[in-house]
């Protein structure tokens, strides 16, 4: 019998996805069933891509002059371009440089596992623009409660539903949250949400002000879970909002 029975966890394995681990992001998917942004909508004029020579990847204005991603999209400094939207079409002669970039301490992507020196999971990057976006609009972290069930809006520039015709079009999906582990540092939002190009895109908390959004989230990328069997990691920006101004105030002094 034992050569027939498989464990739940080998079950999973065999069809690629990872059994309480972190899986390899990734970084060329887009929102899964989303709905194109509208230029009057507060998401087109806070969410960019970043394009570089190993790809595209999706980032969230928090300053003028700052851009939150992922710390796995490797955006480097003289070889990145950052481009704002207006809707769903990415602006291509608003192209901004990065001139800096900041890791929390202990994340590398050489790493894989993209735990900070607390151990406490922290796949993101700040960006310093080579000049300010002063015409878009800076998203402030969310601090409020975020439990399962939490209603949330995905949104990202990837190649959506793996559509090579959908990709850099802005995307958005509303999705709910499967379990937050504030603690260790990621959300899970139920079922797979990106696609490639997704990475690093925001996860928006919808405030009563229509105007205006907040971030919860920055897209680490899908993986197998033993309850909701498929969810997309993000990144819990506020465990991290202490680091991340931090990194804006280092990086404006370099």
């Amino acid at each position: 019998m034992k050569n027939y029975l498989m464990t739940t966890c080998q079950a999973l394995t065999l069809m690629t996805i990872s059994c309480g681990s972190v899986r390899d992001p990734e970084s060329s998917l887009l929102i899964s069933n989303g709905t194109l942004v509208t230029a009057s909508e507060p998401a087109s004029k806070s969410t960019v891509m970043i394009q570089s020579a190993l790809g595209k990847c999706t980032g969230v204005l928090i300053h003028p002059e700052f851009v939150l991603t992922a710390a796995h999209c490797k955006a480097g400094v003289g070889l990145s371009t950052v481009y704002p939207y207006n809707g769903s079409v990415r602006v291509t002669n608003a192209g901004v440089g990065v001139i800096g970039v900041a890791l929390p301490s202990g994340v590398s992507a050489a790493k894989n596992d993209y735990l900070d020196d607390a151990n406490v999971f922290a796949d993101m990057a700040v960006l310093r623009l080579a000049k300010p976006l002063t015409l878009f609009q800076p998203v402030d972290i969310y601090t409020g409660e975020v439990a399962s069930g939490f209603s949330a809006l995905a949104v990202g520039a990837g190649r959506h539903n793996n559509d090579p015709a959908q990709a850099q079009t802005l995307q958005e999906k509303k999705v709910s949250v499967a379990t937050n582990k504030a603690k260790k540092g990621f959300v899970f939002v139920q079922g797979e949400v990106t696609n490639p190009g997704d990475s690093g895109g925001p996860l928006y908390a919808p405030l009563s002000n229509p105007e205006r959004l907040e971030l919860i989230g920055i897209v680490h990328g899908r993986e197998g879970h033993p309850v909701y069997w498929s969810v997309t990691r993000y990144t819990n920006v506020s465990t991290h909002a202490a680091w991340i101004q931090q990194a804006m105030k280092n990086l404006q002094g370099s």
